[in-house]
């Protein structure tokens, strides 16, 4: 484990969650996206890099953009002089909506306990697993417990439960789990998100996954880590094959035109 910059972060020769789903995408994803250097970025990635700055007090800066909206030449321009820097750019009421998720967060017992008694915040962890690089950087470390904050549209746990299986969140939890363990030593890691709303009141939650979804990420995970090794040892990068496959319709379509 060991600090360093975002920038040197995502330039390790090693393989990360967010790796891993570009690869179950396709190989030839993933390695289009190395070869080109290509990053995504979403609006909503500024609001949850200053929430998690204001929550953990550590990150690339922050740039408050004294403006009403981004539609000016000069606002424009003053956003992208801060994503070029490295910084998070957003305008007055936005900070003041991710100053709002902080406090929230700051002001609840559980998560205010957790944060406070962090022993690592956002270090980066590369380990070696059979060959093949891995690397995460949790967003903090409390004794046992792993910390991921996350802002969401709605915090309630059967929302978030939806949540974590449209974004892969119980395989991430298994990744930074096994990072605990290899990079800090933790014989028995627990991942729990702090998850706070974006919208007033800004209610949040701390919510800890079924051990038996976090079990079904470590075997994704597993899976998909093989596909790279193979790929790392043939040079190959496969799409979606040379031949004819055959689709299905998904079920609720099949029974939608069953019942007609």
């Amino acid at each position: 484990m060991t600090e360093m910059t975002d920038e040197e972060y995502f330039a390790l020769p090693s393989l990360s969650h967010s790796d891993t789903k570009l690869l179950e995408r396709s190989p030839a994803h993933y390695r289009w996206a190395k070869d080109h250097a290509v990053r995504e970025h979403k609006p909503q990635f500024d609001f949850g890099h200053v929430v998690h700055e204001l929550i953990l007090g550590k990150g690339a800066g922050i740039d408050v953009i004294d403006a009403d909206n981004w539609k000016t030449k000069a606002a424009q321009e003053a956003r992208k002089e801060s994503r070029e820097a490295g910084r998070a750019p957003l305008l007055t009421t936005e900070f003041m909506a991710a100053k709002a998720c902080a406090d929230a967060v700051r002001l609840h017992p559980l998560a205010a306990k957790l944060l406070d008694h962090m022993d690592h915040v956002e270090v980066a962890c590369v380990w070696d697993d059979n060959g093949v690089q891995r690397r995460a950087k949790p967003d903090g470390v409390t004794g046992r417990f792993v910390l991921d904050v996350k802002t969401t549209p709605a915090a309630d746990t059967e929302s978030f439960g939806r949540s974590a299986g449209k974004f892969g969140y119980h395989s991430q939890a298994a990744w930074y789990i096994e990072a605990a363990h290899a990079c800090l030593g933790i014989a028995d890691p627990k991942f729990l998100f702090i998850v706070v709303e974006v919208d007033a009141p800004h209610l949040v939650n701390v919510i800890e996954l079924d051990p038996y979804d976090i079990e079904l990420g470590a075997k994704r995970n597993a899976r998909l880590i093989g596909r790279y090794r193979q790929c790392v040892e043939t040079d190959t990068w496969p799409g979606y094959g040379t031949g004819i496959n055959q689709a299905q319709l998904p079920r609720w379509a099949e029974i939608a035109e069953e019942a007609a």
